[in-house]
C-alpha cells in the first residue's frame, strides 16, 4: 500500500468483517440483493356511498293497470272466487282491457297451461307458470326473490300485445358484473332491473356508455352498464366491483367506483367528480 494512502472505511469494514469470517448484507442493486415487495396501487374505491334506495310509485294507481271493472295488481273489484286479468274485449280482435273472469286452483309458481282460469286469484299464466301480477314495476307487491320487471303480453296473430300488466319474476340468478352469464339466454344480458338493485336476465339492449336513457328516451344500456341520474337527465354509467384492487375497476376518465344502496353487494357505479 503506497505511504500516505489511507484504505477507504468501507474497504476496511469489509476486510475485517472476512477476517472475521461474518456474512455480509447483499448490496442494494446486486444480483443477490433481497426482493422489495410494494403494495400494488390501485383505484379509490368507495363502499359506502348511501344514497338511499328510492321506493317505486304505487303500480296500482298506474292508469294501464286497471278500469273501472277491476284493477290487476290490488284486485280491487272482483269477487272472492273471480281473478282481474287481461282479457280480450268486446270493442275489439286485438283491444285488451281488465276483466273479471274465474280463478283457478293452482298455486303461485306452479305449472299452467290456459291463461285464465288455471290460477289462483291475482296471478296469470306466463310463460308456462303461475306468475303474480303487478303493474308499473312495483316491487313492493312480490314475493321476496322477485321483482315487477316483466311487462305481460298477449300474442295475437304474429304480434305481442301489451295488456298493460307486468308480472313478479325471479331476480337474483345472475350477475351484473358477469352480464353475459350463462344463466341468461344468448338473446338476454344480466343488469339490474329495479331501485333496490336486483339483477335479472332481460333482452339485451344498446346505450352506450354516456348515451341518455330512461324512461325520457326509453333506451336501455348495454350489458355492463346502468342508467342513473336525475329525471330527464339519465346517462349510461359503467358498472364496477367496488372492493380493493376489484375488476373490472373504472378507467380515470370516469371517476370513482362507489357502491350506492341502490346498487348489490360488491357492485359499485363509476362515479365522477366523487
Amino acid at each position: 500500500m503506497p505511504h500516505g494512502w489511507a484504505m477507504p472505511r468501507v474497504l476496511v469494514a469489509r476486510a475485517l468483517a472476512l477476517a472475521l469470517g461474518l456474512a455480509l448484507a447483499p448490496g442494494c442493486g446486486s444480483a443477490d440483493s433481497a426482493e422489495i415487495r410494494t403494495k400494488k396501487s390501485c383505484p379509490k374505491v368507495v363502499t359506502d356511498g348511501g344514497g338511499g334506495i328510492v321506493m317505486p310509485d304505487d303500480g296500482s294507481q298506474a292508469p294501464e293497470c286497471g278500469t273501472s271493472v277491476c284493477n290487476y295488481q290490488s284486485q280491487e273489484g272482483c269477487s272472492a272466487d273471480e281473478t282481474c286479468t287481461p282479457a280480450l274485449s268486446d270493442g275489439g280482435a286485438t283491444a285488451i282491457e281488465p276483466l273479471c273472469a274465474p280463478s283457478g286452483d293452482n298455486a303461485r309458481g306452479a305449472a299452467c297451461s290456459a291463461l285464465t282460469a288455471s290460477c289462483q286469484k291475482g296471478d296469470a299464466c306466463v310463460a308456462g307458470y303461475c306468475r303474480q301480477l303487478c303493474c308499473a314495476g312495483d316491487w313492493t307487491v312480490c314475493n321476496p326473490g322477485e321483482s315487477c320487471f316483466r311487462s305481460f303480453a298477449y300474442q295475437i296473430g304474429n304480434t305481442p300485445t301489451p295488456t298493460g300488466a307486468w308480472v313478479c319474476y325471479p331476480v337474483g340468478e345472475c350477475s351484473v358484473l358477469d352480464p353475459h352469464s350463462a344463466a341468461c339466454k344468448d338473446s338476454e344480458d344480466c343488469k339490474l332491473v329495479d331501485s333496490r338493485g336486483s339483477e335479472a336476465c332481460v333482452p339485451k339492449s344498446a346505450g352506450a356508455l354516456g348515451e341518455d336513457c330512461g324512461n325520457g328516451t326509453g333506451r336501455l344500456c348495454a350489458a355492463g352498464l346502468t342508467c342513473v341520474g336525475q329525471p330527464g337527465a339519465e346517462a349510461c354509467r359503467r358498472l364496477c366491483r367496488a372492493e380493493e384492487c376489484g375488476e373490472p375497476a373504472c378507467p380515470a376518465a370516469e371517476g370513482t367506483c362507489v357502491h350506492f344502496d341502490r346498487d348489490p353487494p360488491g357492485v359499485g357505479e363509476c362515479t365522477p367528480r366523487w
